[in-house]
């Protein structure tokens, strides 16, 4: 069986078994209920200790943190958990890491809201830490579904309740909020308020429709496939131009975009600049280099959306190998 086989495999007993994943409404929802667990089993004590967290992540990621306990972007001794980002979907060095900590010590909550799934060597992304964590709404276009991995069993029967009693009237009315959010313009107030409102929000944990879950099933495995194949395009066409020596393994996963790096500031505007002329524009954001939360080093990337149309892809890597060849 090939690796890529061995991916589907893995991602399909995630999603199907019952007893070790639930659905909830948003990543960010799951958050709160991973913590509410941890504080009412008194594995954590929020007054006192502290969870290790990265330092580049979503701002609305650490306000939901900040709320159930007090983050840091150093080890200290009132650490008791450690928070593994896959930063844009690209695995951390879960080996390198595990070495230079004894993870029995730490609760490991996964955070793998910017992937469906894959894997780093012999770990299967989402089995990793204690309490694993999706975001599927950012792959799917509709609104709001999460999800929770764990093989703490309780832990799930306990989601499973808590979840079970929510009120979907919220659940609804968020949904509503991201609708309004479609229709209002980039960067304005209006933008800025009904997000306001809808993050605000996310203290509680819903029920997902069954709906929403069923066509997720329906369309998981073609986009985690069509994402694993587009990450060997990217690798394929890059790799040679050593914009990519963060990741020169053949390991398989289904990121959220592909980062590449470039030390070179003029080169990365000129590329952002020309993409923006044909109306493919590229983000520039922090990446650590070094795939290790505990040792980082960031860098400056722009990010392929490999969600795109395969001639969109193309025309984005054309216009990079250009700027590189020159």
């Amino acid at each position: 069986m090939d690796l890529q086989c061995i991916q589907r495999l893995s991602m399909k007993l995630i999603y199907n078994d019952n007893t070790k994943f639930n659905f909830t409404s948003s990543g960010k929802s799951s958050i709160k209920v991973i913590f509410d667990y941890l504080i009412d089993k008194k594995n954590i004590n929020s007054k006192f200790d502290e969870a290790f967290v990265p330092k580049y992540m979503g701002t609305w990621v650490y306000s939901q943190l900040n709320q159930v306990i007090c983050t840091s972007p150093v080890l200290t001794d009132n650490t008791k958990i450690v928070y593994l980002y896959h930063q844009f979907g690209i695995p951390q060095k879960i080996d390198e890491i595990f070495d230079q900590i004894d993870n029995k010590k730490f609760v490991i909550i996964e955070d793998c809201a910017h992937t469906l799934g894959g894997q780093y060597k012999n770990y299967d992304l989402g089995t990793i830490g204690d309490y694993s964590l999706f975001s599927f709404s950012k792959f799917f276009n509709f609104s709001m579904l999460g999800g929770l991995y764990s093989t703490d069993e309780n832990f799930i029967k306990d989601s499973k309740t808590k979840i079970s009693k929510s009120k979907n009237s919220i659940y609804y009315l968020l949904n509503i909020l991201h609708f309004i959010n479609f229709f209002c313009k980039k960067n304005s107030f209006s933008e800025e308020i009904v997000m306001s409102l809808a993050y605000s929000l996310y203290n509680f944990s819903f029920k997902p429709s069954k709906n929403l879950v069923r066509l997720l099933k329906k369309k998981i495995e073609n986009e985690t496939n069509l994402r694993i194949n587009r990450l060997k395009i990217v690798r394929n066409e890059l790799r040679s131009y050593g914009l990519l020596n963060y990741d020169l393994s053949e390991d398989l996963y289904a990121a959220w975009a592909i980062p590449i790096i470039c030390d070179d500031d003029e080169k990365i505007h000129e590329i952002s600049r020309k993409l923006k002329d044909s109306n493919l524009e590229m983000k520039v954001m922090n990446f650590d280099a070094n795939r290790n939360l505990l040792k980082t080093n960031y860098k400056k990337s722009l990010l392929i959306d490999i969600s795109v149309e395969e001639s969109i892809l193309e025309r984005q890597l054309s216009v990079i190998k250009k700027i590189f060849k020159k």
